[in-house]
């Protein structure tokens, strides 16, 4: 018997493997890259004004106390 493509193949950070024909394929939670979702967290808010931190909130992203802005 031929044994998965996800086999040996790791994804990481709560990536999981999916056989695309003989070929394994990750699938990646939201914030993270890569060919085993090794790249992130990424920011979705695409970085805040004066260094400040963005919480993704659907399309937009808000920091607290500054007013809501669009991510980009």
């Amino acid at each position: 018997p031929r044994s998965s493509p996800c086999a040996n193949f790791t994804c990481h950070n709560g990536g999981s493997c999916m056989a695309h024909g003989s070929f394994p394929v990750c699938h990646c939670p939201s914030q993270f890259l890569g060919i085993r979702c090794e790249f992130g967290p990424v920011d979705p808010c695409g970085g805040c004004p004066d260094g400040q931190t963005c919480v993704p909130t659907g399309i937009q992203c808000v920091t607290s106390p500054c007013p809501t802005h669009h991510c980009q």
